[in-house]
Order: C-alpha cells, then sequence, then structure tokens
C-alpha cells in the first residue's frame, strides 16, 4: 500500500482565489491529516467486521437430537 501521508506544499484553488495566508494553509493541512486519520479508522473497522463475518459460526450443520427420539406416552 502506497504511503499517501504526504502533503503537497499547497493547493492551488479551482476557482483562482490566491488570498490564502500560511495559517490558513496550515489550519487547512492540519483539517486534511485529521480527516484522512479519521478515514482510515473507519476503514480499519470496517476490514474487521468484514473479516470477523468471513470466520462467523457456521450454524448450517444438523443439530443432535438429545436421548432416543421415543416420544413419551
Amino acid at each position: 500500500m502506497a504511503d499517501d501521508t504526504e502533503h503537497p506544499v499547497s493547493f492551488v484553488p479551482a476557482n483562482g482565489n490566491q488570498g490564502r495566508d500560511e495559517t490558513d494553509r496550515q489550519t487547512r493541512q492540519q483539517m486534511d491529516r485529521a480527516i484522512l486519520t479519521i478515514a482510515r479508522l473507519i476503514g480499519r473497522r470496517i476490514a474487521r467486521e468484514q473479516f470477523a463475518a468471513l470466520s462467523a459460526p457456521n450454524d448450517n450443520e444438523p443439530q443432535v437430537v438429545q436421548g432416543d427420539g421415543a416420544g413419551k406416552e
């Protein structure tokens, strides 16, 4: 899996706004890191749930009847 922890130094907005200062860029980078961390945690949780579902107990096996099977009269 590729390491995607590296962030570009700066983004160029699609609308061409260049009025961002250094603090705004740092805040945006911190938010990007936080969002990426949350997304990774969610992905790991989903992967764990899927893996647990693969190893679920098999309840399709026939049940064993207790006793001799004769009904009481």
